[in-house]
């Protein structure tokens, strides 16, 4: 009995032990020595959390208070987010966006495993983390310098602009499991998260 236990454990665990994001090595961010938690996610390598360097110019902490960087990182426009992830590391595109999502969205909607199971307003609101994201609501900056959606809304810059003036983004709600896709004026100011480039392999001798 207890060996037949094992097994429908083993079989019931197996799919979320292939699908799950791995936690992977820690990003030390030279610039600032800052360091960070990874996750795989396909065949893709992904900040697990909101990046926190304080460029010189177009990014602010929420309220411009420190200690809400300290957890949700900085809000960057598109300027200031194209050019502050560390070496080896950029702004995901468009494409890169939906292909992680295309990935984890297979089962269910890709915002609930992406959202932190703690941070959200509500406890209802939380997801699965299942991919190790870890997706908190780190609210955004409108164009007119106001903060708005603290606790309630994510918000993350593509590097693929929209139109002339506007660009892609990502925001994850406290009241969906979805990731919704549009695109807004480039002086919002966004969480970023880095996705590690892609090595280049040797060339043949």
């Amino acid at each position: 009995m207890i060996q037949k236990s094992i097994l429908i454990t083993i079989v019931f665990l197996a799919p979320l032990l292939k699908v799950s994001g791995q936690l992977t090595d820690t990003l030390v961010d030279v610039r600032d020595g800052k360091s960070y938690l990874t996750t795989q996610i396909g065949n893709q390598i992904w900040m697990a959390e909101n990046l926190a360097f304080k460029s010189e110019s177009g990014c602010r902490a929420y309220n411009d208070k420190p200690e809400n960087a300290k957890t949700y990182g900085y809000l960057y426009t598109l300027e200031a987010a194209e050019k502050s992830c560390p070496p080896g590391w950029h702004l995901p595109g468009n494409e890169e966006w939906k292909t992680m999502i295309a990935f984890v969205s297979l089962d269910y909607p890709a915002g609930g495993q992406l959202k932190s199971s703690t941070g959200w307003a509500l406890r209802a609101s939380s997801g699965d983390n299942l991919w190790n994201f870890s997706a908190l609501p780190g609210g955004r900056m409108n164009s007119n310098g106001k903060f708005e959606g603290i606790d309630f809304d994510g918000y993350w810059w593509s590097s693929i602009e929209g139109t002339e003036k506007s660009a892609w983004f990502r925001r994850i709600s406290r009241d969906s499991q979805d990731i919704y896709e549009k695109y807004t004026e480039k002086d919002y100011g966004f969480s970023v998260r880095c996705v590690k480039d892609a090595e280049e392999k040797a060339k043949p001798n």
